[in-house]
């Protein structure tokens, strides 16, 4: 088994994640054909490094062209690798190379990747010594699945005493492999949607059910009880309340001036599922929020949503309500309505708010100066 450094995650992630997945995945290495046993063996750097064990080595066929295979293997960690498998001829794999040992690497044909490989093999005494060792690079592709030798040692050699190279007439084959990442396969768009929307509907179902929240937001005296994780996710202005040494982060609680509660409700909803219902005021109200909490996602829907329901009646309140929080494309929008409609939108009930702003009443003169500039 191999350890990689501790992740942490936040626990109600985890509690939901395990109450819709109720599968795990574990790769075993099988063994090959009753004659050998692959072991996966050290720790190394972005690399595959297993030994194939060959039991009763003098037992297997010595007619040419015949072979022994192993099991399939992969990489180490979270590498991600393509699988290979090893092919040792006993007497070689054709006439001419009668006598030796012909050993190959291969990758399996489902790869469907081109993947450029430094392979090492060795074969080992019985004190685990690399006795015999070639090394080479090889570009494994559909076309060319297979890289190594004819003629890798002499038959005679491994079956000399002295060369103790078979221990209990067992022959062990090292390959290290590296440099073999093949691409993850892609995920599309849609499955990512789908991801991602299963994964807001059940954070908000837990909401609904009030499981594992662990903050509470105080609106007008009305207590609302979050994620946590949730709201910082959202922006830096959440996330730093909740660092270690803020009073919200160790009394799980915060206080939110200023708003109603049927808005901070609209609030919650778009921080879990990304939706809000189309109100106009609650828009206004949110807005206002968005630009408070630096929430950049919600500001722009915000925008947008407002953008689209200027009106005679509404454009000087818009308007004042874009300069107060920065929302630049919401004012460009609104004055550029407001310079077209002056002689209607002069006798609305706002008009007076705007007469009364100087900067703002200088901004929409410009406007109406660029229109007559235009037209001359």
């Amino acid at each position: 088994f191999f350890f990689s450094p501790p992740i942490y995650v936040s626990p109600w992630v985890l509690l939901y994640y395990f109450s819709v997945r109720s599968r795990f995945s574990l790769s075993l290495l099988k063994s090959c054909l009753g004659l050998a046993q692959m072991e996966a063996i050290g720790e190394l750097n972005a690399e595959c490094s297993c030994t194939w064990k060959i039991r009763n080595f003098s037992q297997l066929s010595n007619k040419i062209g015949d072979y022994v295979k192993s099991a399939n293997f992969t990489g180490v960690k979270d590498q991600i690798l393509p699988s290979f498998f090893l092919k040792l001829y006993p007497n070689g794999n054709n006439e001419r190379h009668e006598g030796n040992l012909s050993l190959y690497l291969t990758v399996l044909e489902d790869n469907g990747q081109d993947n450029k490989v430094f392979f090492e093999l060795s074969l080992l005494n019985k004190n685990n010594e690399e006795i015999e060792t070639r090394r080479a690079t090889h570009v494994f592709t559909k076309k060319l699945p297979t890289a190594g030798y004819n003629a890798f040692i002499s038959r005679n050699e491994v079956m000399l005493r002295d060369n103790k190279l078979l221990s209990e007439d067992t022959l062990q084959v090292r390959c290290k492999i590296r440099g073999a990442l093949k691409k993850p396969q892609e995920v599309s768009t849609r499955d990512q949607e789908v991801h991602f929307s299963s994964l807001c509907q059940g954070f908000w179902q837990q909401y609904l059910d009030q499981q594992c929240v662990d903050v509470v937001v105080v609106v007008q005296e009305k207590e609302f009880k979050v994620h946590k994780a949730v709201l910082a996710a959202h922006g830096p202005v959440f996330a730093a309340m909740f660092k270690v040494d803020m009073l919200e982060s160790e009394q799980n609680r915060v206080t939110v001036e200023d708003c109603e509660h049927h808005v901070f409700e609209a609030f919650i909803k778009w921080l879990y599922l990304g939706e809000v219902d189309e109100v106009e005021q609650v828009n206004y109200e949110l807005l206002a929020l968005s630009d408070q909490y630096q929430i950049d996602k919600l500001k722009v829907m915000c925008e947008r949503s407002l953008s689209a329901k200027i009106s005679v009646n509404n454009a000087i309140k818009i308007l004042h309500l874009a300069d107060l929080h920065r929302a630049t494309s919401l004012k460009s929008k609104s004055l550029e309505f407001i310079k077209t409609r002056v002689p209607e939108i002069s006798t609305s009930e706002d008009w007076p708010s705007l007469v009364n702003d100087p900067k703002l009443c200088e901004e929409v003169m410009l406007e109406l100066a660029s229109l007559v500039k235009t037209q001359l």
